[in-house]
């Protein structure tokens, strides 16, 4: 009896065990500057906790356009539209220089493109469409450039950004 005991506890550890290491947790990021975690999906909810840009937390729940989430051993509600699975963009990856290649970076679709080029600080027209050519050396001027930490600081202060690090 004393060993079938033990084959069960043995048995419920490992299954335990299995479940807890099997439960893989989604992580998502705050994309917003001043957002609030709330005690229930309400933008009118009682305020929990304020959690910063770049902050990681912890998917608990998803219900229609909001999360439950868990950042530090605070739990609460944060709206969608303020997470992202990927970390906000920085003034330090601003700044870094990324490879890319031109054929593919050419066949983006505009709203990428746009965002690609405002992030560096560029003005200027959509890409090439249907039927337009695109000017690789352009391009590839572009992408050479290497803005400092002081081109990157005035357009922050030309288009009104906040000097935030995450």
């Amino acid at each position: 009896m004393l060993g079938a005991s033990k084959w069960i506890v043995l048995s419920l550890l490992l299954i335990g065990s299995a479940w807890a290491y099997g439960a893989e947790k989604e992580y998502l990021y705050v994309q917003s500057a001043n957002a609030e975690m709330k005690q229930e999906p309400k933008m009118n909810g009682i305020k929990v906790a304020d959690v910063k840009r770049g902050d990681k937390v912890i998917v608990l729940e998803k219900a229609d356009k909001w999360f439950r989430v868990k950042l530090a051993e605070r739990e609460g509600w944060l709206p969608k539209l303020f997470l992202s699975d990927h970390k906000p963009v920085g003034r330090a990856e601003l700044a870094r220089d990324i490879p890319v290649n031109l054929e593919k970076a050419s066949r983006r679709r505009p709203p990428s493109y746009t965002v690609s080029a405002a992030t560096r600080g560029l003005m200027g027209e959509a890409p090439a469409g249907k039927g337009e050519k695109v000017d690789y050396g352009a391009v590839k001027k572009l992408e050479n450039l290497k803005p400092t930490a002081s081109d990157i600081d005035a357009f922050r202060a030309q288009v009104k950004l906040k000097n935030e690090t995450p």
